[in-house]
């Protein structure tokens, strides 16, 4: 079995690379607390006291495809306008602004305090971004955890202080009032 250290954040846990059906736990990257042992299967859920969070199981990382996005062009660009200036404010650690800026969604679903100590705690633990190129967007209505609605999911390839070749997914949502917001947000 391994021991994973983990930051959870944004309601959905990212795994490295493991083979589906392995065990693993998680340890909270906050107290130090192991959880588990938890079978991979991607897509299950774990209940972790009062949260549940999504197991997504990550293939190891490819070479980057030439850009792609599936879904309507005028729609895609203003997803990726909104992740581009969302992004903009996490680099510069604006991350109350950044609250300000997601998915009312996400507001219902995270307490302020815990999305902005996690942000924190993630960006503190990567470093800076050094370098960020766009890889794809893909076009769905229903990701892991979250309400059906319009949503891309948006991959970047990132260089960080502290990781080298990073993934960073961002997920815009179309929110009621017809803007795009980031409703999720992971790095890998």
């Amino acid at each position: 079995m391994r021991s994973i250290d983990v930051l959870l954040i944004l309601c959905a846990v990212a795994l490295p690379v493991c083979a589906e059906g392995e065990t693993f736990q998680l340890k909270s990257a906050q107290t130090g607390r192991l959880y588990g042992p938890f079978a991979l299967t991607n897509g299950a859920t774990v209940k972790l006291g009062q949260s549940a969070f999504t197991v997504v199981y990550e293939a190891p990382r490819q070479p980057a495809p030439p850009a792609a996005e599936k879904g309507d062009p005028a729609e895609a660009a203003a997803a990726r306008d909104a992740a581009r200036a969302w992004l903009k404010l996490v680099d510069r650690g604006d991350y109350e602004a950044a609250w300000s800026e997601v998915a009312p969604y996400l507001q219902r679903a995270v307490k302020q305090q815990e999305f902005l100590s996690s942000l924190e705690m993630l960006r503190e633990t990567l470093g800076a971004v050094r370098s960020r190129e766009f890889v794809t967007a893909q076009f769905t209505e229903s990701v892991p955890s979250a309400p059906d609605g319009r949503y891309f999911i948006l991959q970047y390839n990132a260089e960080m202080e502290n990781k080298r070749s990073a993934v960073e997914t961002v997920v815009p949502m179309l929110s009621e009032d017809g803007t795009w917001r980031v409703s999720g947000y992971t790095v890998r």
